[in-house]
């Protein structure tokens, strides 16, 4: 624990952000897959994109340093240093399965704030006038108003 979260925890105050590493699930490595009976290998091992990360909130706002790996969440124990080859095949994991997770390159972070941007420039444009909502509209032709009545 840093001296600043020992200090926040004192005073009751809540962590907002989060640095340091951070594993991506890609895919379950199956019971009898070569990497399953090398020595010191856990049981729960599964396949893994791990990276850096910068979040606020539990949302990643920024990622870095991404790498393919297989670790193990009841060992706190991450092997690295694998091309998406290697990793196929020592997983017996489908190649098209190890990518790149979308939310490496694109962190939840930006997606809300993207979002809340987008719905406070839709407000300030409504309370501005120049967008007018949606709602149900009526039309009467001018031919229908100009008729005498009972036509």
């Amino acid at each position: 624990m840093t001296p600043s979260e020992a200090h926040a925890r004192r005073r009751g105050i809540p962590i907002l952000f989060q640095t340091g590493d951070y594993v991506f699930h890609l895919a379950d490595v199956p019971d009898d897959a070569p990497c399953r009976s090398a020595p010191g290998i856990p049981s729960d091992v599964v396949v893994g994109y791990k990276c850096e990360r910068f979040a606020v909130l539990w949302m990643e706002l920024w990622t870095w340093s991404g790498e393919f790996c297989l670790y193990s969440e009841e060992a706190n124990m991450v092997w690295t240093d694998f091309t998406t080859d290697e990793l196929a095949m020592l997983a017996s994991v489908p190649a098209e399965k190890i990518k790149k997770p979308f939310l490496y390159s694109v962190p939840l972070g930006w997606i809300v704030l993207g979002g809340l941007v987008g719905l406070g420039i839709a407000y300030k444009a409504i309370q501005a006038g120049s967008v007018q909502p949606a709602g149900p509209q009526t039309f009467t032709p001018e031919s229908d108003t100009q008729r005498p009545a009972g036509t």
